[in-house]
């Protein structure tokens, strides 16, 4: 057995050739050979091509619009909305460790990626090092990164993060400077 995953994005780079063997038989010389004649009273190459064209692009633009499409447009980290609003009210600049940057970017904050680690501590180690002030947590994370992430999801309380927002779908927690009279980072 080949284990094989396709999505539409991995298509792209074939676009092109397809297009060129789709247009081909619009500018084929052999073909305008044939057809010359009644080319000259009605212009079929041109009605074909937007008979074929027309459909095919309304077709798509309804498909990227079509709810039930898991690869559209629209698709997005809307679950962490009210988290990148709070993120922007702590201030712009700000580090943000995450497993990818778009709340990072939607909240104006310089981003860190979060390490493959295997517990809290590592990451707070990381996380000071880097000058991270803000940590966040989503169910991806915990399917992903499930050792050094679930004490987040599990515990009340970890050691060196104080939890600062909550929403149904992730957490941000606060990195803890090391000493108690210390801004966080």
């Amino acid at each position: 057995m080949i284990p094989v995953f396709y999505g539409a994005r991995f298509s792209l780079p074939l676009l092109a050739f397809w297009f060129l063997l789709a247009a081909w038989p619009f500018v084929s010389p052999a073909l305008g050979k044939r057809i010359v004649g009644v080319e000259r009273y009605f212009p079929l190459r041109t009605f074909v091509f937007l008979a074929l064209w027309v459909p095919t692009v309304s077709q798509a633009y309804q498909w990227t619009e079509d709810p039930g499409n898991k690869e559209r447009v629209a698709v997005g980290p809307y679950e962490l909305l009210p988290v990148v609003d709070f993120l922007r009210e702590q201030g712009p600049g700000q580090a943000l460790l995450a497993r990818k940057p778009h709340a990072a970017f939607m909240a104006k904050m310089r981003f860190v990626p979060i390490p493959e680690v295997d517990s809290p501590a590592e990451i707070r180690a990381y996380a000071l090092k880097e000058h991270v002030r803000f940590l966040l947590v989503s169910g991806i994370e915990l399917r992903m990164r499930a050792q050094g992430i679930r004490p987040f999801w599990t515990e009340g309380q970890v050691p060196g993060f104080a939890r600062v927002f909550e929403s149904p779908k992730a957490l941000v927690y606060e990195v803890l400077p090391d000493k108690p009279g210390a801004q966080a980072p």
